[in-house]
Order: structure tokens, then C-alpha cells, then sequence
């Protein structure tokens, strides 16, 4: 007689389950690498686990530990007892590469906002979250740094998605290390762009255009757009990217007013946000970053396509439209 399978041996949705409960390790092993700076001490070199824990100052029988599990999951090498970057570690994770994933120091902040995540779902209110004034320097650098390796990997497709012939002036709304605004001016140099963000973060605005060369090319003006009025009338482009989620519906509703104010006749605003479908489940990515907006802010959601549909009508625009990026995110365009 056959034996009938168990659904713990054979089912692979119990093992795709198990592979969910077990996640976190992975991401933990990383997190913890990174804040132990192991792939910058480690650079293009084969070193000891000796040689490793001297440098990070660490115990060496544990960081070993870790170090083979960094070999298991394909971020290092092992050869004769000593370890090296793989090519993507030297890429991704190496600070000063072409291709390193800056957000990863803001990481190990993001890990501790979502182990309070039973707490928040319980209570309602983010558990760890931190004001705007009584962040370190570091974590706001950190979290810049993020916002700066996302929006440089994406730029250049999303300003292509702009029609910014009739343009002149263009305010980029909350632009943190001016990653987008750098595109702008990168691609239509006769363009007047203005950088708006909170005080503390354009301090790093500028430095990020001393060091990318834009000093002098693009402008810096400071100011909170939930209390702050924008200059009215002004602007012909007004660009805002990964900014709504932060906020709540009716705080979102006063900002698209305030930008509508401070557009001339005939101007745009373009919103660039990830969308969630009216069901709010789906896309997978965007709706776990609802969650995350529930751990980091105090009023934050990611928003649906008819939600921004109803803010951008209720502030008057028209002409309202939607285009899609190839890596998850839309553009949603008034004009007044």
C-alpha cells in the first residue's frame, strides 16, 4: 500500500510559510554586518576572522560565526581560512562604490521600528517613533542618504516621464539630498530649480550638490509645507516625490492646496508616490510599506490612485493623469 505524504514533508506551501518565519535571520545577519562596518574592512582583501574582530573591535570566535554565514549566503568568500567580498558585497555594500546601497545604514533604525510592530498594531500609535527634533544627526544623515541612493537609481527614468518643455521655474518639494532636481537640471540646464525641504536637512542638501558639482545650479529654500505658505503664483513645475505618505488624508489635502496656490496658470504638479489598489492589498511591496509608514510616523498611509484623484480635483487642478514607472511607482499630474 502507498503511503499517503504528510503536509510537513511534502507541502511546499508549509515550506514557503516556514521560509517567511525564518526571514527575519537573513536580514538580521546583514544589518548587523553592515553596522559592524565588515564589508568596508573587509574592501577588495582576504582577511582572518582575527584580523576581522581586531578591526571592528568584536569577539573573534563570534564574528566568525557570523562570517561563515555571510559565505552561506553568498556575500562573501572563503579561501583558506580567510574571508573577501564577493563582487556584489564590493559593489552594493562597500562605502564609496559606484553602486552602493546607501540606505542601508538606516536599516538597523527600520529594524527597530518593526519589532514594536504587535505593540503598534495594539495600541495604534508607532511605539518607537522619534520627533523631527530630537533625531541625532546620524539618523537623519542615514535616513538622507537612503532617501538619496533611492531617488539616484530612479531619476532618470521619471524625469523622462516629464513634459517639461513650458517649464522655467521648478520647485522639487521635499527633495531631500536634491537627487531629483539634479536630473532636472542634469537634462534642461536652462531650468530655474529650487530644492524645499525642512532646515536640518537642506544642511545636507547642499553638501550632496557641492559634491556632485551642482553648487550654484540649483537653488535651496527651507521651510515645513504643513505650516509654511509657498510663494504664491510662482512656479510652472512644482515635483513631489515620496512625500504624501508621510502625512495623513486631510494633511495631504492642505499640502495639494498650497501647491496649487503656488503654481502660476497653466502650471503642473507631478506626484510621485508607490499607489496601492482601491482594495489596498496589492501590489505586495506597497503594501507592506503601508505598514511601515504605521511603525515610522504618526499619521502616515500610502495612498490609493482615487484618493490623489480626489486631492488634486478638490484643490481645483484638472487635466489630471496617470503614468506608470517600470520599477513600482506612478506619477500623478495636475495641471491649473
Amino acid at each position: 500500500m502507498k503511503r499517503e505524504s504528510t503536509i510537513f514533508k511534502f507541502d511546499d506551501s508549509v515550506n514557503e510559510l516556514l521560509e517567511i518565519s525564518f526571514a527575519f535571520q537573513k536580514s538580521r545577519v546583514l544589518i548587523t554586518a553592515v553596522e559592524l562596518g565588515i564589508f568596508d574592512i573587509l574592501g577588495e582583501e582576504f582577511k582572518t576572522s582575527e584580523q576581522i574582530a581586531s578591526e571592528a573591535k568584536v569577539h573573534q570566535k563570534s564574528v566568525e560565526r557570523l562570517l561563515n554565514v555571510l559565505v552561506s549566503m553568498k556575500l562573501l568568500v572563503k579561501r583558506d581560512g580567510k574571508f573577501c567580498n564577493t563582487d556584489l558585497a564590493w559593489n552594493c555594500l562597500v562605502k564609496g562604490n559606484q553602486h552602493y546601497i546607501g540606505s542601508m545604514n538606516n536599516f538597523s533604525e527600520m529594524w527597530k521600528k518593526w519589532s514594536s510592530l504587535t505593540e503598534t498594531i495594539r495600541t495604534g500609535e508607532p511605539v518607537n517613533f522619534v520627533e523631527r527634533k530630537d533625531r541625532s544627526p546620524k539618523q537623519t544623515e542615514d535616513f538622507i542618504s537612503s532617501m538619496h541612493w533611492n531617488g539616484s537609481q530612479r531619476a532618470q527614468e521619471v524625469v523622462k516621464l516629464i513634459d517639461i518643455k513650458k517649464s522655467v521655474r521648478v520647485l522639487d518639494l521635499g527633495g531631500a539630498s536634491g537627487a531629483y532636481a539634479m536630473e532636472f537640471v542634469r537634462n534642461y540646464p536652462q531650468l530655474d530649480v529650487t530644492v524645499y525641504d525642512l532646515p536640518e536637512i537642506i544642511d545636507i542638501t547642499r553638501r550632496y550638490l557641492e559634491v556632485k558639482g551642482f553648487e550654484g545650479k540649483i537653488n535651496t529654500l527651507t521651510g515645513d509645507v504643513l505650516t509654511d505658505k509657498l510663494p504664491k503664483n510662482h512656479y510652472d513645475l512644482i515635483f513631489v516625490s515620496n512625500v504624501l505618505h508621510i502625512y495623513s488624508f486631510w494633511e495631504n489635502m492642505d499640502l495639494v492646496k498650497n501647491i496649487y496656490d503656488s503654481l502660476r496658470i497653466g502650471g503642473r504638479v507631478v506626484i510621485h508616490e508607490m499607489l496601492l489598489d482601491d482594495n489596498r492589498t496589492s501590489p505586495e511591496f506597497t503594501s507592506m510599506f503601508s505598514l511601515h509608514m504605521l511603525v515610522n510616523t504618526k499619521s502616515g498611509e500610502v495612498l490609493t490612485e482615487s484618493e490623489i484623484w480626489l486631492m488634486l480635483k478638490e484643490a481645483w487642478f484638472t487635466k489630471i493623469e496617470r503614468k506608470d514607472t517600470d520599477f513600482g511607482t506612478s506619477l500623478m499630474f495636475g495641471s491649473k
